[in-house]
């Protein structure tokens, strides 16, 4: 009777330690699952990262009405002192950013891009620049071009907007010429509904001065 209490006991024991395994599994499972969701969201910021001397911007976006482009405010930055994020101009100004979620880039200068998947931020140089293969622009964002992009997002559900691979923006301001290439944008939200529906997200990009 003693040995069939225990051999009772024993078993209860196993199948109690067998649950709490497929529990914490579980929840460890959902907690994976939640934070490739949130890394999901980031538009490919990892995947565009370069490895060379270059300098990230985060601009913080300001919110507005994503149908039809109206309320964002414009970010004026000096590529030089970054730091400068203002919504208005000031004395150095080479870049701004427009439009959704400031994910358009113009400047006061020239603007060109080039579209080359076999090029990286890390090895453009002044001659890409000066390329016949570049194409001058008042402004850049999302890709209206298809296959020939002349953006340097595009939107594809359900992740949104997403960087271009290949894709670079140099400014030139009169002094300095930059090449820039689009990261990501990370802390997107949005709120309201129908034709009330706004929204803001960061955009990220990497620089280097040529």
């Amino acid at each position: 009777m003693t040995l069939k209490i225990k051999t009772m006991f024993k078993t209860v024991a196993i199948i109690a330690a067998v649950g709490l395994i497929a529990v914490s599994c579980k929840k460890e499972q959902t907690g994976t699952d939640a934070l490739l969701s949130a890394k999901n969201k980031q538009s490919g910021i990892n995947s565009l990262l370069s490895t060379c001397d270059t300098s990230s911007y985060k601009v913080l976006g300001r919110g507005g009405y994503s149908r039809t482009r109206v309320g964002f405010d414009t970010v004026f930055v000096d590529l030089n002192t970054p730091d400068q994020d203002s919504l208005s101009t000031f004395s150095g100004v080479n870049a701004w950013f427009t439009s959704s979620s400031n994910s358009f880039i113009s400047t006061p200068g020239t603007l060109k891009y080039l579209y080359n998947t076999s090029k990286s931020l890390c090895n453009l140089t002044l001659s890409d620049y000066t390329a016949v293969s570049t194409t001058t622009a008042s402004i850049v964002g999302l890709n209206s071009g298809g296959a020939t992009p002349n953006g340097w997002f595009n939107y594809v559900a359900p992740n949104g907007p997403t960087p271009i691979p290949g894709f670079f923006v140099f400014i030139n301001d009169g002094i300095d010429t930059y090449a820039i290439q689009l990261v990501g944008f990370t802390n997107a939200v949005s709120w309201g509904s129908g034709i009330n529906l706004q929204n803001k997200a960061n955009t990220v990009i990497r620089y280097r001065k040529l």
